[in-house]
C-alpha cells in the first residue's frame, strides 16, 4: 500500500546522470524528502525539474513504499504560457529559457524555438522553414526552395552539385533584400 501526496520540488539534481530531487513545502521552506528519485517522465525522456524561484516552484506526486519516496509525476506551470493555447493532442516542451519546443497535432506541425531563432516543419503545407530573427529566411517547399536575407554580392550563377542559385527578378513584398531561387539543372 502507499501514500500519494503532492508536493513542491525544493531543489532538483542528478544522481549518476538519473534527475533526483528534495521535496516539501516552498512557501515554508519544510522538506520531508531529499534526493527523491524521479520516475515517471516517460521512457527515453529524461528532464531534471527547474529550481524554485520567486515565481514558484515546480511540483511532483509523491508515492511512499515503506520508506522510499519516489516523485512519480512532475509538472511546472510557471512555463506554461511559452506553449501557447495548446488543442487535444498538442505537445510542449518548455522551461524557463527562450527555447521551447510545440508539436501541433491538428496541423502535423513541429516548431522549435531557440531566441529569435525558429524552425517550422509544417506537415499541412509539406514546407519547411528556417528563420534566423526576421533578417534571413529558407523556405523549403515542394515547388523550390526560396532563400530570404542579406547576402554579399554573388556571381549570377553559382553551381551546385544537383542545383543552381540564381537572383531572383521577383519582387517580394516588404522586403528590401535579395531573393534567391534555387532551380535543379
Amino acid at each position: 500500500m502507499s501514500d500519494d501526496i503532492i508536493a513542491d520540488i525544493l531543489r532538483a539534481d542528478t544522481e549518476n546522470g538519473a534527475p533526483v530531487v528534495n521535496i516539501g513545502e516552498q512557501t515554508t521552506g519544510l522538506g520531508f524528502g531529499a534526493d527523491t528519485s524521479v520516475w515517471g517522465n516517460g521512457d527515453g525522456f529524461v528532464s531534471v525539474p527547474n529550481n524554485p524561484s520567486d515565481a514558484g516552484a515546480a511540483q511532483a506526486i509523491v508515492t511512499q513504499d515503506g520508506h522510499v519516496k519516489r516523485a512519480t509525476q512532475t509538472r511546472d506551470a510557471r512555463w506554461v504560457a511559452k506553449a501557447g493555447t495548446l488543442e487535444p493532442g498538442d505537445r510542449a516542451i518548455v522551461t524557463d529559457s527562450e527555447a521551447w519546443i510545440r508539436l501541433t497535432r491538428a496541423t502535423d506541425k513541429i516548431e522549435i524555438v531557440s531566441g529569435d531563432m525558429k524552425v517550422t516543419l509544417d506537415g499541412a503545407s509539406g514546407n519547411i522553414t528556417i528563420n534566423n530573427g526576421g533578417t534571413s529566411m529558407i523556405t523549403m517547399t515542394s515547388a523550390g526552395l526560396v532563400v530570404v536575407g542579406p547576402f554579399p554580392p554573388v556571381p549570377p550563377l553559382v553551381a551546385a552539385p544537383v542545383m543552381y542559385v540564381k537572383p531572383s527578378t521577383a519582387p517580394l513584398p516588404g522586403v528590401s533584400t535579395r531573393l534567391f531561387v534555387v532551380e535543379t539543372p
